[in-house]
C-alpha cells in the first residue's frame, strides 16, 4: 500500500480589512496563499446575473402572488440595471432579492420601487436595510477622533469629484499619510489604486448622500467638505493620537500608507 500525503486546504473569505491584509502579507505565510478578489479579478458579474435570474424564476414559481406575475418578468434591462448597481458584489443583489421576494408584497411592484427610488428611507421595509446596516457598522468602527476627517475626505470625492490623494491633500492642507490613516478603517468599502481613492460599491455613494440612511455619516452639499483646511497642529495632534494607539499594540510601528 502506498501512503498518500493529505494536504489540508483552508478557504478564508472576508472583506479586505486592513488588519487582516497586514496579517496575510506576512512573509511567513504569503508564499502558501492564493488570493482571489471577488471585486475585480473574478468574473462575479456572471455569477450575480445567474443568481438574479434563478432567484426571479424561483419567485415566479413559489410566491403567493405568482398568478399575478407576468411570465416575461423581469425584463432583461431590469436585470442589467440591478447588475450595474451591484458593482460586482453579492450583498446588494441578495438584499434586493430579499426585498422583492417578500410574501406580503407584489414582486414586480417591489422591483419597480428598487429601480425607481434607490434612495429609499432606512427602515425594515426598504431593499437597502441589510446593505445600510453593513455600511453603518463599518463607519461606526472608525476611531471617533478621526471620523469627521474621514467623512470630510469622502465629501471631496463625492461632491467635488476629486479622487486623487495628492489633490485632496492639497485641498485640505494635510499630508497624504493622514489621508491613508483617516481612511484605514474603511478599506473594506473603499480602495487605494495608485494615487486614487475608489469606492468598492456604487451604492455607498447613495448611502452617504441620504441622511435617512447614513444619519450622522451623511455628506451634504453644505457639509464637512467646505470647512476651512485643517491647521498643521490639528493633523499633528490626530496623527500623534493614532501613533500612540498603534504603538500600544504593535510597538513603535510607524503609520504606513
Amino acid at each position: 500500500m502506498h501512503a498518500h500525503l493529505l494536504v489540508p486546504v483552508l478557504v478564508i473569505s472576508s472583506r479586505e480589512e486592513r488588519h487582516l491584509t497586514m496579517a496575510f502579507n506576512s512573509t511567513n505565510i504569503d508564499n502558501v496563499l492564493y488570493r482571489l478578489s471577488l471585486d475585480s479579478d473574478y468574473t462575479s458579474d456572471q455569477d450575480i446575473r445567474r443568481y438574479l435570474i434563478d432567484s426571479f424564476d424561483e419567485i415566479k414559481k413559489t410566491h403567493p402572488a405568482r398568478n399575478h406575475i407576468d411570465r416575461g418578468w423581469p425584463a432583461p434591462s431590469q436585470i442589467d440595471d440591478l447588475l450595474s448597481e451591484s458593482s460586482g458584489q453579492f450583498i446588494y443583489a441578495s438584499a434586493v432579492v430579499n426585498f422583492i421576494s417578500s410574501p406580503y408584497s407584489h414582486p414586480p411592484d417591489q422591483l419597480e420601487a428598487v429601480l425607481e427610488s434607490r434612495s429609499c428611507r432606512y427602515s425594515p421595509s426598504t431593499p437597502f436595510e441589510e446593505l445600510d446596516k453593513l455600511f453603518f457598522h463599518i463607519f461606526s468602527q472608525v476611531d471617533k477622533n478621526i471620523i469627521d476627517l474621514s467623512i470630510r475626505i469622502l465629501g471631496y470625492i463625492i461632491l467635488k469629484n476629486i479622487t486623487s490623494t495628492s489633490l485632496i491633500s492639497s485641498a485640505l492642507d494635510i499630508p497624504t499619510t493622514v489621508i491613508y490613516t483617516a481612511l484605514a478603517g474603511l478599506t473594506s468599502i473603499i480602495e487605494f489604486r495608485d494615487d486614487h481613492i475608489v469606492f468598492r460599491h456604487a451604492s455607498l455613494l447613495k448611502f452617504l448622500l441620504d441622511v435617512s440612511r447614513s444619519k450622522q455619516y451623511c455628506i451634504s452639499s453644505v457639509g464637512n467638505h467646505d470647512r476651512k483646511p485643517l491647521k498643521n497642529v490639528e493633523w499633528k495632534m490626530m496623527k500623534g493620537l493614532l501613533d500612540r494607539g498603534r504603538a500600544q499594540k504593535n510597538g513603535n510601528t510607524k503609520i504606513q500608507p
